[in-house]
């Protein structure tokens, strides 16, 4: 496994490459288990008995020079910081109260202020968390689809991720306002990630990885030939690619200049390009 910035913890986010060397050399998994090791990996990431904190991660298996690799997308850490004080707002906010919600940004910090019905001031830590379902069934929502853990894992995750990321641990006060703060500074994490040849390496991984077509991808430009007008359920239906991934592999090709869209949702067209990039041999 090649790791191409440093850990899931880290500030800035990633990739990571199973069937990648340190050096770079492309050395492939066995084709006929990358689906099962795709699979045990979401599992593990998303099991919190195995793994904490839990997070999101889409791995994508490609195909370069003949070989079988999988990247592995690791978001950076603003983006579960952001997304864990929006869903706390929602999910403990008191509706009964005119207090506008707020989430500002500022040079040094970003917080949230929420209307709140506290029993009792204080300052809220991983060690004296009380959780209460305030809103279970936003609460429920959240971790139907997959943004929220158990109660109270929100604050262990902004304890566990706002500290690499801004330099200081987040304060949660709670009182008729809740409020939620998070450090934000510029000099953090810059360089907690690089590694001098490392870093080389990286650059000349995704560079090649990057102008790879995958082998989705190229069902899809292959359909879209076929019939500019074909919507993108229509896609997956053809190609037995999953919505999701559809819509993913679409906004890729489009970001790469291969698939354009010509004229509006409804009645325009899809028009490809010539693939100046590398392409999958499969």
């Amino acid at each position: 496994m090649y790791e191409t910035v440093c850990s899931f913890l880290n500030r800035f986010g990633g990739d990571v490459y199973l069937g990648v060397l340190d050096n770079g050399v492309v050395v492939g998994v066995p084709e006929k288990a990358a689906i099962d090791m795709v699979k045990n990996i979401i599992n593990v990431v998303n099991n919190p008995t195995l793994f904490q904190p839990t997070t999101y991660l889409d791995p994508e298996i490609v195909k370069y020079e003949g070989k079988t690799i999988i990247r592995i997308h690791v978001p950076p850490s603003s983006e579960v910081l952001v997304r864990e004080m929006i869903s706390n707002t929602l999910m403990h906010r008191e509706f009964t109260s005119s207090f506008q919600a707020k989430f500002i940004i500022e040079r040094n910090r970003m917080f949230v202020e929420n209307a709140n019905r506290a029993p009792a001031q204080k300052t809220i830590t991983p060690e004296n968390l009380e959780p209460k379902p305030k809103n279970p069934t936003i609460a429920s929502f959240f971790r139907n689809i997959g943004y929220a853990d158990q109660l109270g894992s929100g604050v262990r995750k902004l304890f566990l991720y706002s500290k690499p990321y801004g330099g200081a641990d987040p304060t949660f006060s709670e009182d008729d306002v809740f409020k939620i703060t998070v450090s934000l500074n510029d000099m953090v994490g810059e360089n907690a990630c690089y590694n001098g040849e490392n870093f080389e390496v990286n650059n000349r991984v995704n560079n090649k990885v990057n102008n790879v077509i995958s082998e989705n991808q190229l069902k899809i430009i292959d359909a879209l030939r076929k019939n500019p007008n074909i919507t993108q359920r229509e896609l997956s239906s053809l190609t037995s690619i999953s919505l999701v991934h559809i819509n993913k592999n679409m906004k890729v090709l489009q970001e790469k200049g291969i698939v354009v869209r010509v004229g509006n949702n409804k009645q325009g067209t899809w028009v490809v390009n010539e693939i100046q990039n590398e392409q999958s041999d499969s």
